[in-house]
Protein backbone atom coordinates (compact mmCIF):
# COMPACT_ATOMS: atom_id res chain seq x y z
CA UNK A 1 0.00 0.00 0.00
CA UNK A 2 2.25 2.67 -1.17
CA UNK A 3 1.76 6.32 -2.44
CA UNK A 4 4.24 8.51 -3.95
CA UNK A 5 5.37 12.24 -2.43
CA UNK A 6 4.73 15.42 -4.97
CA UNK A 7 2.04 17.40 -5.80
CA UNK A 8 -1.41 16.08 -4.08
CA UNK A 9 0.35 12.48 -2.01
CA UNK A 10 -0.29 12.95 1.33
CA UNK A 11 2.57 10.58 2.28
CA UNK A 12 6.63 10.19 0.54
CA UNK A 13 8.66 7.84 -0.98
CA UNK A 14 10.70 8.20 2.28
CA UNK A 15 7.63 7.10 4.72
CA UNK A 16 7.71 4.06 2.36
CA UNK A 17 10.91 2.96 2.11
CA UNK A 18 10.92 2.51 6.07
CA UNK A 19 7.97 1.13 6.36
CA UNK A 20 8.72 -1.83 3.80
CA UNK A 21 12.35 -2.15 4.86
CA UNK A 22 11.42 -3.93 8.49
CA UNK A 23 9.43 -6.17 7.01
CA UNK A 24 9.66 -9.80 7.75
CA UNK A 25 8.97 -12.22 4.58
CA UNK A 26 7.07 -14.12 3.46
CA UNK A 27 4.00 -12.14 3.76
CA UNK A 28 0.45 -13.64 2.79
CA UNK A 29 -2.63 -12.10 2.89
CA UNK A 30 -4.10 -15.83 4.27
CA UNK A 31 -0.89 -15.98 6.65
CA UNK A 32 -1.67 -12.55 8.31
CA UNK A 33 -2.76 -12.53 11.41
CA UNK A 34 -6.20 -11.29 13.08
CA UNK A 35 -9.42 -11.17 11.65
CA UNK A 36 -9.39 -8.34 9.38
CA UNK A 37 -7.59 -10.05 6.85
CA UNK A 38 -9.41 -13.11 7.29
CA UNK A 39 -12.87 -10.70 6.44
CA UNK A 40 -10.91 -9.19 3.69
CA UNK A 41 -10.19 -13.06 1.77
CA UNK A 42 -13.61 -13.78 1.87
CA UNK A 43 -14.85 -10.52 0.32
CA UNK A 44 -12.40 -11.26 -2.31
CA UNK A 45 -13.49 -14.44 -3.05
CA UNK A 46 -17.43 -13.24 -3.13
CA UNK A 47 -16.68 -10.52 -5.08
CA UNK A 48 -14.06 -11.56 -7.88
CA UNK A 49 -14.33 -14.62 -9.95
CA UNK A 50 -11.13 -16.63 -10.85
CA UNK A 51 -10.03 -17.63 -14.13
CA UNK A 52 -7.58 -17.11 -16.90
CA UNK A 53 -7.27 -12.96 -16.18
CA UNK A 54 -4.78 -10.30 -15.90
CA UNK A 55 -4.47 -8.41 -12.54
CA UNK A 56 -2.59 -5.09 -11.75
CA UNK A 57 -2.03 -4.12 -8.31
CA UNK A 58 -1.95 -0.64 -7.84
CA UNK A 59 0.58 0.53 -4.65
CA UNK A 60 1.30 -3.36 -4.50
CA UNK A 61 3.32 -3.46 -1.87
CA UNK A 62 4.59 -6.24 -0.13
CA UNK A 63 3.18 -8.26 -2.65
CA UNK A 64 0.70 -10.47 -0.43
CA UNK A 65 -2.50 -9.30 -2.63
CA UNK A 66 -0.60 -10.33 -5.69
CA UNK A 67 0.48 -13.57 -4.21
CA UNK A 68 -3.42 -14.32 -2.66
CA UNK A 69 -4.28 -13.68 -6.57
CA UNK A 70 -1.96 -15.80 -8.15
CA UNK A 71 -2.62 -18.83 -5.57
CA UNK A 72 -6.35 -18.74 -5.37
CA UNK A 73 -7.68 -16.96 -8.05
CA UNK A 74 -5.16 -18.08 -10.82
CA UNK A 75 -4.33 -14.65 -12.14
CA UNK A 76 -1.60 -13.93 -13.62
CA UNK A 77 -0.22 -10.30 -11.68
CA UNK A 78 1.71 -7.38 -12.31
CA UNK A 79 2.46 -4.38 -10.15
CA UNK A 80 3.27 -0.90 -9.43
CA UNK A 81 4.74 0.58 -6.81
CA UNK A 82 6.77 4.35 -6.32
CA UNK A 83 9.01 2.64 -3.20
CA UNK A 84 12.45 1.11 -4.47
CA UNK A 85 12.18 -0.96 -0.70
CA UNK A 86 8.35 -2.14 -1.22
CA UNK A 87 9.32 -2.97 -5.25
CA UNK A 88 12.08 -5.27 -4.06
CA UNK A 89 10.21 -6.60 -1.04
CA UNK A 90 7.57 -7.19 -3.49
CA UNK A 91 9.67 -9.47 -5.92
CA UNK A 92 11.46 -11.53 -3.29
CA UNK A 93 7.79 -12.28 -1.41
CA UNK A 94 6.78 -13.40 -4.56
CA UNK A 95 9.87 -15.31 -6.02
CA UNK A 96 9.63 -16.77 -2.29
CA UNK A 97 6.23 -18.33 -3.72
CA UNK A 98 7.17 -19.11 -7.15
CA UNK A 99 5.52 -16.54 -8.67
CA UNK A 100 6.11 -15.30 -11.86
CA UNK A 101 4.87 -11.28 -11.66
CA UNK A 102 6.10 -8.11 -13.07
CA UNK A 103 6.47 -5.01 -10.75
CA UNK A 104 7.10 -1.90 -12.18
CA UNK A 105 8.54 0.63 -9.95
CA UNK A 106 7.46 4.05 -10.95
CA UNK A 107 4.89 6.35 -9.93
CA UNK A 108 1.54 5.28 -11.11
CA UNK A 109 0.66 8.97 -11.79
CA UNK A 110 3.06 9.82 -14.90
CA UNK A 111 4.06 5.91 -15.09
CA UNK A 112 3.81 4.43 -18.99
CA UNK A 113 1.18 1.75 -19.11
CA UNK A 114 -0.77 0.68 -21.97
CA UNK A 115 -4.32 1.60 -21.55
CA UNK A 116 -7.04 -0.82 -22.14
CA UNK A 117 -4.79 -3.61 -20.70
CA UNK A 118 -6.05 -5.63 -17.78
CA UNK A 119 -8.65 -7.84 -16.75
CA UNK A 120 -8.82 -6.55 -12.82
CA UNK A 121 -7.16 -3.37 -11.35
CA UNK A 122 -6.89 -3.49 -7.58
CA UNK A 123 -5.43 -1.36 -4.48
CA UNK A 124 -5.76 -1.61 -1.24
CA UNK A 125 -5.44 1.49 1.18
CA UNK A 126 -3.40 3.43 -1.76
CA UNK A 127 -6.55 6.22 -3.31
CA UNK A 128 -6.87 7.76 -0.12
CA UNK A 129 -3.32 8.85 0.47
CA UNK A 130 -4.09 11.16 -2.69
CA UNK A 131 -5.49 14.63 -2.67
CA UNK A 132 -6.41 14.38 -6.05
CA UNK A 133 -7.97 10.85 -5.27
CA UNK A 134 -10.72 10.91 -8.11
CA UNK A 135 -7.56 11.71 -10.61
CA UNK A 136 -6.30 7.99 -9.54
CA UNK A 137 -9.42 6.30 -10.15
CA UNK A 138 -10.33 8.05 -13.44
CA UNK A 139 -6.60 6.66 -14.12
CA UNK A 140 -7.31 2.94 -12.96
CA UNK A 141 -10.29 2.90 -15.02
CA UNK A 142 -8.23 3.83 -18.41
CA UNK A 143 -5.70 1.10 -18.01
CA UNK A 144 -9.15 -1.84 -17.65
CA UNK A 145 -10.03 -3.87 -20.96
CA UNK A 146 -13.58 -3.03 -22.23
CA UNK A 147 -15.85 -5.23 -19.58
CA UNK A 148 -12.70 -5.38 -17.12
CA UNK A 149 -13.50 -5.03 -12.68
CA UNK A 150 -12.10 -2.43 -11.11
CA UNK A 151 -11.57 -2.71 -7.63
CA UNK A 152 -10.88 -0.44 -4.33
CA UNK A 153 -10.46 -1.50 -0.52
CA UNK A 154 -9.49 0.94 2.17
CA UNK A 155 -9.69 1.71 5.84
CA UNK A 156 -12.51 3.34 6.75
CA UNK A 157 -11.43 6.95 7.95
CA UNK A 158 -14.94 7.88 7.60
CA UNK A 159 -15.81 6.10 10.89
CA UNK A 160 -14.82 5.91 14.35
CA UNK A 161 -11.21 4.58 13.95
CA UNK A 162 -10.60 7.54 11.53
CA UNK A 163 -11.88 9.31 14.52
CA UNK A 164 -9.76 7.65 17.16
CA UNK A 165 -6.72 8.20 14.80
CA UNK A 166 -7.48 12.20 14.39
CA UNK A 167 -7.31 12.93 18.18
CA UNK A 168 -4.76 10.11 19.03
CA UNK A 169 -2.23 9.84 15.83
CA UNK A 170 -3.01 12.90 13.97
CA UNK A 171 -0.30 12.55 11.65
CA UNK A 172 -1.11 9.38 10.86
CA UNK A 173 -4.85 10.70 10.09
CA UNK A 174 -3.28 13.67 7.78
CA UNK A 175 -1.97 11.05 5.53
CA UNK A 176 -5.46 9.98 4.91
CA UNK A 177 -8.59 11.49 2.83
CA UNK A 178 -11.37 10.01 4.81
CA UNK A 179 -13.36 8.51 2.15
CA UNK A 180 -16.94 7.00 2.22
CA UNK A 181 -18.69 4.62 -0.16
CA UNK A 182 -20.77 7.17 -1.03
CA UNK A 183 -17.96 9.03 -2.84
CA UNK A 184 -16.11 5.66 -3.84
CA UNK A 185 -19.09 5.34 -5.62
CA UNK A 186 -19.97 8.82 -6.93
CA UNK A 187 -16.03 8.59 -8.49
CA UNK A 188 -16.38 5.23 -9.90
CA UNK A 189 -20.08 6.35 -11.69
CA UNK A 190 -18.31 9.60 -12.84
CA UNK A 191 -15.29 7.54 -14.21
CA UNK A 192 -17.33 5.57 -16.77
CA UNK A 193 -17.97 2.35 -14.82
CA UNK A 194 -21.43 0.02 -14.39
CA UNK A 195 -22.73 -2.03 -12.06
CA UNK A 196 -21.12 -0.17 -9.40
CA UNK A 197 -21.23 -1.79 -6.02
CA UNK A 198 -19.90 0.10 -2.92
CA UNK A 199 -20.31 -0.87 1.41
CA UNK A 200 -18.62 -1.55 4.85
CA UNK A 201 -17.54 -4.48 5.76
CA UNK A 202 -15.10 -6.12 8.47
CA UNK A 203 -17.30 -5.45 11.34
CA UNK A 204 -16.43 -3.17 14.16
CA UNK A 205 -12.69 -3.60 15.00
CA UNK A 206 -10.90 -0.97 16.55
CA UNK A 207 -7.45 0.32 15.00
CA UNK A 208 -5.21 3.28 16.61
CA UNK A 209 -0.94 2.98 15.31
CA UNK A 210 1.31 2.92 18.23
CA UNK A 211 3.01 6.48 17.98
CA UNK A 212 5.25 6.59 21.24
CA UNK A 213 6.16 4.35 24.45
CA UNK A 214 3.81 7.05 26.41
CA UNK A 215 1.44 5.56 29.37
CA UNK A 216 -1.36 6.99 27.55
CA UNK A 217 -0.22 5.11 24.80
CA UNK A 218 0.08 2.13 25.81
CA UNK A 219 -3.39 2.63 28.02
CA UNK A 220 -4.96 2.98 24.62
CA UNK A 221 -3.55 0.10 23.17
CA UNK A 222 -5.05 -2.24 25.84
CA UNK A 223 -8.29 -0.68 25.72
CA UNK A 224 -8.03 -1.16 22.27
CA UNK A 225 -7.27 -4.75 22.20
CA UNK A 226 -9.56 -5.77 25.54
CA UNK A 227 -12.34 -4.05 23.29
CA UNK A 228 -12.41 -5.66 19.87
CA UNK A 229 -11.76 -9.24 22.20
CA UNK A 230 -15.24 -8.74 23.64
CA UNK A 231 -16.46 -7.17 19.99
CA UNK A 232 -15.40 -10.57 18.91
CA UNK A 233 -17.08 -12.68 21.87
CA UNK A 234 -20.22 -11.15 21.60
CA UNK A 235 -20.40 -11.17 17.92
CA UNK A 236 -19.26 -14.56 17.81
CA UNK A 237 -21.44 -16.02 20.45
CA UNK A 238 -24.91 -14.15 18.49
CA UNK A 239 -23.36 -14.75 14.91
CA UNK A 240 -23.63 -11.03 13.51
CA UNK A 241 -21.38 -8.41 12.17
CA UNK A 242 -21.49 -4.90 13.23
CA UNK A 243 -21.45 -3.27 10.22
CA UNK A 244 -22.47 0.30 8.93
CA UNK A 245 -20.43 3.58 8.19
CA UNK A 246 -19.56 4.62 10.79
CA UNK A 247 -18.49 1.45 13.01
CA UNK A 248 -17.13 -0.73 9.86
CA UNK A 249 -13.56 -1.27 9.83
CA UNK A 250 -13.25 -1.28 5.77
CA UNK A 251 -15.03 -0.22 3.12
CA UNK A 252 -15.03 -1.12 -0.70
CA UNK A 253 -16.18 -0.56 -4.14
CA UNK A 254 -16.34 -2.17 -7.30
CA UNK A 255 -17.54 -1.87 -10.56
CA UNK A 256 -17.14 -2.53 -14.69
CA UNK A 257 -16.15 -1.32 -17.42
CA UNK A 258 -18.49 -1.40 -20.19
CA UNK A 259 -17.84 -3.32 -22.93
CA UNK A 260 -16.67 -1.68 -25.92
CA UNK A 261 -15.84 1.92 -24.12
CA UNK A 262 -12.44 3.19 -25.40
CA UNK A 263 -9.82 4.79 -22.77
Amino acid sequence: MDSPGGHGALTTTAHWDGVWSGLDLPDRLDGRRGAMYRSIAVWLMNNLAPGDKLLLEVGCAPGRYMLYFAEHFGYKVHGIDFSAVGCEVTRRNLVSAGIDAMVYEADFRTAKIPTETYDVVFSAGFVYHFADWEEIIANMVKLLKAGGQLVVLLDNFAGINGWLRRHLAPKTYKRHVPLTAGELERAFREAGLEKVESGYFGSLRLSVPTTSASVTQRAVSLAVKATNKLVAIVSGSLRLTIDGPRLSALVHATGWKPEGRQP
